[in-house]
């Protein structure tokens, strides 16, 4: 769950797109209207707008699936 306190979003949603979930970019593109290449764009590091941003929030929040744990594969 993102806590705001305890890292930045864009961290946060970077995490979430990491090595876990890089076979589901199709999925999460589909259930967030974002388009995949965006989506791996802002795994690779670029920062999202703030609809997509959002959007991604609202289906990690949805997803409950625990983020790798910060610094993990670095």
């Amino acid at each position: 769950m993102f806590e705001p306190t305890k890292e930045p979003l864009i961290e946060y949603l970077r995490r979430k797109l990491s090595v876990d979930y890089y076979r589901k970019h199709t999925q999460i593109a589909k259930a967030t209207g974002i388009s995949q290449a965006t989506i791996s764009r802002i795994a690779k590091g670029r920062a999202p707008n703030l609809d997509a941003a959002q959007s991604l929030l609202d289906y990690f929040i949805k997803d409950n699936t625990p983020a790798p744990k910060q610094g993990a594969g670095k």
